[in-house]
């Protein structure tokens, strides 16, 4: 058997591998960084990719199950990942397919009735509760956001949230797929609200919305993929991560722009509350004839270096970032 390499799939072996995966109801992912296929002489045997430190598309042709195939795939897919710096890797897959990851050394962090994720360590979520502060006493709530960039609508929210809560944690996405690093991010959300009480601003690390938790690749041509999705994220947020930490509400503001975010506040309005969080939308804060404070737009002005039309946008902090920092993208 012939195993190939790409970095990623293209042209032909890409057509091909994406066939292949729809005959095993798998869709491939563009965002997918490198992908092992293993063939015979009828064609694709076998075959796995990896989306930073994200196992996706295993699949293993029906006739050879039940071999070695799978397992080799994934040892390798973990290796690569490894010798690019992450220290430990996820695997989404169907709650059936448990007893063999497992016996490859993974381990459940979340499952809902459709979808299972598993990481290669035993306790990462647990290391990772144990760098989050713990309020003590109160009413206790969320937002978690991207914030590339913060801006005077995130602040606004914070400020409304504050009114219905006594204590707040902002979980700021980890991922660096944005127009400012994640560590700038973070860094800015915290000078944003260092003056509201109560407030601690924490990095959402791998456990929310993120490419682990969002598996969007899965189960191809239904229309419940985005939903499949967010159940796992939703489920994971509120009963390993809200409970634990004492949380009962999240936050978040009105999505006039985005269908996908307004569909997912929808998604938290009905799945949250089965698990004990309560969702609480607020309507945007609007720049005067600007429209609403969106982060959408605050990366296009700056990306033109419109700073006087920042101003009544985003904090100072914010701003003096911007000033002295230009997008990691530009255009996209």
């Amino acid at each position: 058997m012939m195993t190939e390499c790409y970095a990623p799939a293209t042209g032909f072996v890409l057509e091909e591998l994406d066939q292949f995966l729809q005959s095993m109801e798998l869709e491939y992912d563009s965002s997918i960084s490198y992908t092992i296929i293993k063939r015979d002489e009828r064609g694709i045997a076998a075959t796995g990719s990896l989306d930073g430190r994200v196992i996706k598309c295993v699949a293993v042709r029906p006739d050879l199950r039940g071999g070695s195939l799978s397992g080799e795939i994934v040892e390798a897919l973990r290796q690569q990942a490894h010798s690019h710096g992450h220290e430990h890797v996820f695997l989404f897959t169907r709650p059936e397919t448990r007893p063999a990851f497992e016996r490859m050394g993974f381990y459940t962090v979340e499952e809902t009735g459709r979808a299972l994720l598993m990481e290669d360590r035993p306790d990462g979520l647990e290391q990772w509760l144990q760098t989050v502060p713990r309020f003590s006493g109160g009413i206790v709530g969320a937002i978690v956001a991207n914030c590339d960039p913060i801006t005077n609508g995130h602040l606004y929210l914070v400020q409304k949230a504050k009114l219905l809560c006594d204590k707040l944690y902002i979980f700021v996405l980890s991922e660096d797929r944005g127009q400012i690093p994640a560590a700038d991010r973070l860094e800015m959300v915290r000078a944003a609200v260092k003056d509201i009480p109560d407030v601690i601003v924490c990095p959402a690390g791998d456990y929310q919305i993120s490419t682990a938790t969002f598996p969007a690749y899965f189960l191809r041509g239904r229309d419940d993929v985005e939903r499949l999705g967010c159940e796992l994220d939703l489920k994971l947020f509120a009963c390993r991560i809200a409970a634990p930490l004492g949380i009962s509400r999240r936050f978040v503001g009105q999505e006039p722009y985005s269908p996908l975010t307004g569909r997912f506040n929808m998604y938290m309005k009905e799945i949250l509350p089965q698990y004990g969080v309560s969702l609480v939308e607020f309507s945007r804060l609007r720049a005067g004839d600007k429209g609403f404070v969106n982060a959408g737009t605050v990366r296009r002005l700056w990306e033109e270096q419109n700073f006087d039309a920042l101003v009544d946008m985003v904090p100072p902090s914010t701003l003096a970032y911007l000033q002295g920092h230009r997008p990691l993208y530009g255009s996209r």
